[in-house]
């Protein structure tokens, strides 16, 4: 029995070590299990610490401990422009968060070959001071001049947009038709997945917000920066809000893993 024991706790190790990634925060204290895979858990609270999926992903900011460097081993490291404070984070940890001022301060991720994907997963924590601009950009890519981009943004009534450019002309968005209005003062985490087959859909903490056809898959522009914050082509765009743990994958998650990302980082 002992040895029968000891060897399916081995094996539960290495489904933890294949399939999460830890960000900064308290010691591992519980295992949880899922309808999608197995994570050791970490304590949230005053940490800012929670597991994420790493099948797919190719960017995660956690912005801890005060540094815009890429978790994701693909090297994605931020440049930020207007000096942007650290602050405290969903979880109440010190400086695990970026604090924008809704006028000059955003963060450059480059184009590193790993952001220039065919499907996609856009995950952050967002918590508005104001909601001032009529569309204020969370995470977005665009090559406006051959109608190529991917963008999320929180629009001035709470509503998520969602805009997907495939190239010659053709759309696909969600932009304000989802069932979730965002306040101010207050964290929620955004998402949003496509893929040529299931197409649009967006979530806000965890549960479904609204869906768009698929027409295709993304385009390739490996020469484009993304931006956390910014919208390179419309200026007025920057968000008035702390940004926490953006992560990107290069496939579209499952509704059951966005509800699993969820959970396992909400305070």
């Amino acid at each position: 029995m002992k040895l029968t024991i000891s060897f399916l706790f081995s094996i539960l190790c290495l489904c933890v070590s294949a399939q999460t990634a830890f960000y900064p925060g308290n010691p591992p204290t519980i295992f949880k299990t899922t309808g999608v895979t197995v994570f050791n858990v970490p304590t949230n609270s005053g940490g800012g610490g929670y597991p994420v999926i790493t099948n797919g992903l190719v960017l995660a900011f956690p912005f801890s401990p005060s540094s815009f460097n890429d978790t994701s081993g693909n090297g994605n490291n931020g440049t930020a422009t207007g000096s942007p404070t650290f602050t405290t984070g969903v979880g109440n940890g010190a400086n695990v968060a970026v604090s924008l001022d809704g006028s000059s301060q955003y963060i450059n991720i480059g184009h590193g070959s790993a952001l220039d994907v065919s499907a996609i997963t856009v995950v952050a924590w967002v918590k508005f001071t104001s909601l001032a601009n009529a569309y204020s950009a969370v995470v977005s890519k665009i090559d406006f001049s051959i109608g190529d981009f991917n963008q999320i943004f929180i629009k001035s009534n709470g509503k998520l947009a969602i805009y997907l450019g495939l190239g010659g002309g053709l759309v696909v968005d969600n932009d304000g038709q989802g069932s979730h209005n965002l306040g101010t003062g207050t964290w929620y985490q955004i998402a949003y997945t496509y893929d040529s087959t299931s197409g649009l859909v967006g979530y806000v903490n965890g549960a479904l917000d609204g869906t768009a056809g698929a027409n295709g898959a993304l385009p390739s522009f490996p020469t484009k920066d993304t931006y956390i914050g910014n919208d390179s082509f419309t200026s007025g765009r920057i968000p008035n809000a702390s940004v926490e743990g953006v992560l990107i994958y290069n496939r579209a998650l499952s509704s059951g893993e966005i509800s699993t990302l969820y959970s396992n980082s909400a305070p």
